[in-house]
């Protein structure tokens, strides 16, 4: 029995009983046309069977911190977001902003081990709304 996502070949089982079973996790968001295809033998004919398997984006947690508050000009102050999701690990970017103006934008990453999340802006407030900035990654 071959089995397909979208026309796309997934893998293969073994009949037995009359059944066969496929387990993936490499379907993408959105809706699947999915079908199982049998080759037959000699004394049964070739079959297919499709159906239509909806697959929903993965939910996700982001929690946003600050190392102190409130801050004054010229201090040093660090956020902190994690992003988790029961889903496995979430890729993409995070951007840190100040009423609605981007502080910087820093890669999501996975270390090994760990599902979750972290990206790190760190920057110095200072008069006249200019900022001094300085983007890491970093381990918590």
């Amino acid at each position: 029995m071959t089995f397909s996502s979208d026309g796309n070949p997934l893998g293969t089982a073994v009949l037995t009983g009359g059944k066969a079973t496929l387990t993936t996790s490499a379907l993408p968001a959105g809706s699947r046309t999915m079908t199982a295809n049998y080759a037959g033998n000699p004394t049964v004919l070739p079959g297919t069977g499709a159906l239509t398997q909806t697959v929903n984006t993965a939910a996700m947690t982001t929690t946003l911190i600050s190392s102190t508050s409130p801050s004054l000009p010229g201090h040093a102050v660090t956020f902190t977001a994690t992003v988790t999701s029961p889903a496995g690990a979430p890729t993409g970017t995070v951007t840190f902003a100040s009423d609605g103006n981007a502080l910087g934008t820093v890669g999501a990453f996975r270390w090994p081990g760990n599902a979750d999340h972290l990206g790190v802006v760190r920057w110095r407030p200072r008069d006249r709304g200019r900022l001094h900035r300085r983007r890491e990654l970093r381990r918590e």
